[in-house]
């Protein structure tokens, strides 16, 4: 039987919001016309990939060392 950990469930949790912020910003990307406007975008688009793929890590490094890493949801990939 799966074991809930709250840690993991809050950190699955920070990856997935930071994954739907990352995917919005970089979605408006394409109509934006180039300029001050779209390095400004892009400048947060890319923060937002870059926090995205630190709360992937964290979330995979505390399954890792918890050891729940698949006996509640899985890996992510």
């Amino acid at each position: 039987m799966p074991k809930p950990c709250s840690e993991r469930d809050r950190l699955r949790e920070a990856y997935y919001q930071a994954t739907l912020e990352a995917s919005n910003l970089s979605g408006v990307l394409g109509s934006i016309p180039l300029g001050p406007e779209f390095s400004a975008a892009l400048d947060k688009a890319e923060a937002a990939q870059l926090a995205c793929a630190a709360a992937r890590r964290a979330y995979e490094t505390h399954c890792e060392e918890h050891g729940c890493k698949d006996e509640f949801y899985g890996p992510l990939r």
